[in-house]
C-alpha cells in the first residue's frame, strides 16, 4: 500500500522518514500485525479523546475509523 502521494520535497524530506521510522519501530516489535497494531492505537487514543469531551459511542468509532484512515493514509503501519 503506497504512502503519501503528494509529489512535494517537504513529504519526501521530512515526512516520510518519519513514517519510515515508525513503522519499522513497528514492524519490529510486531511483526505481520503492523495494521492490526496501528487499529488499536487509533481506537486507544479515540477512546481518550471520548473520554475527556464526553462524546457517544459513534462519536468513538467515527474518530477510531478517521484517525486510522489518516494513519493508512500518511504510511503508518504498512
Amino acid at each position: 500500500m503506497g504512502a503519501l502521494l503528494i509529489d512535494s520535497p517537504v513529504v519526501h524530506d521530512f515526512i516520510s522518514p518519519v513514517t519510515n521510522y515508525i513503522t519499522s519501530i513497528i514492524t519490529k516489535l510486531l511483526p505481520g500485525s503492523e495494521i492490526i497494531f496501528v487499529l488499536i492505537f487509533s481506537f486507544f487514543i479515540a477512546y481518550i479523546v471520548k473520554h475527556k469531551n464526553g462524546w457517544n459511542k459513534l462519536g468513538f468509532i467515527g474518530f477510531g475509523l478517521a484517525l486510522f484512515g489518516a494513519f493508512r493514509y500518511f504510511g503508518i503501519g504498512g
